[in-house]
């Protein structure tokens, strides 16, 4: 007949080894649960990185090409306003000309009929103050052409000095528009690439507590098997311990 008080031991031993591998169970599935947890989480913060990092490089690159289009269209408005410079330039000059021309053609006819008269009158055209009045009547009139020339030459470089300023701008316009897209590419691809580098980052730091919660799970785990193995070491060392008493001495 069995020792009550050994089936109570026995009893006793079983639940407690019963509760240790239930305890280690539930640590290593709470560890799972947690290591699974941190990638899952790890995974959704990297892609939210990554996203960011893309939408943040995509409004450097949209920023990039309107500041660039600006830039190209008030190009194009300086070459434009460069041209019509130009323009305006040799069209004063053609005018200037055109004016000096006519006022040459009228002075020649004014001389002419200057000297006809002072012939008519009897006097002396080749020599004394008739051939005076006429040189100082053709002075002037040339005087009035040159003057006509200058105002002319004047107008036109000024616009000679607008058109080079446009064009000016429109070179350098143009090569700020070229430059924006490409400092707007570059900023974009370091975004781009400090993004992925952070994503990398956040991945593995959630890699990384994954695993040392996976650890501590299989150390739990592997701490109740021990204490397992401990207790039913007790017991049995108790119940041969009380053998050897129950044993009789002679």
């Amino acid at each position: 007949m069995a020792d009550p008080m050994s089936t109570v031991s026995y009893t006793a031993t079983g639940l407690e080894m019963f509760g240790q591998y239930q305890a280690g169970e539930m640590a290593h599935q709470q560890a799972d649960y947690n290591a699974q947890l941190a990638r899952e989480m790890g995974q959704y913060n990297a892609q939210l990185a990554r996203t960011q990092a893309e939408y943040n490089a995509r409004l450097l690159e949209s920023n990039a090409q309107y500041a660039a289009d600006v830039a190209k269209r008030n190009s194009e408005l300086a070459r434009n306003n460069a041209i019509a410079a130009e323009q305006s330039a040799q069209a004063a000059r053609s005018t200037a000309q055109y004016r000096a021309d006519r006022l040459r053609e009228r002075n020649h006819r004014l001389g002419g009929a200057q000297r006809a008269r002072i012939a008519k009158s009897g006097v002396d055209i080749e020599g004394g103050t008739a051939q005076d009045v006429m040189y100082d009547s053709a002075v002037q009139g040339e005087l009035d052409a040159l003057s006509a020339i200058y105002t002319g030459n004047v107008t036109a470089n000024r616009f000679a000095t607008e058109a080079r300023t446009a064009r000016y701008q429109s070179e350098f316009l143009r090569h700020k528009g070229a430059t924006l897209l490409t400092q707007g590419a570059a900023q974009a691809a370091a975004t781009r690439g400090i993004g992925e580098l952070r994503a990398g980052a956040i991945e593995y730091n959630a890699l990384s507590q994954a695993r040392m919660f996976s650890y501590q799970g299989n150390m739990a785990q592997f701490g109740s098997y021990i204490g397992m193995g401990t207790t039913l070491l007790n017991d049995v060392s108790n119940s041969a311990s009380s053998a050897i008493q129950m044993i009789p001495m002679f």
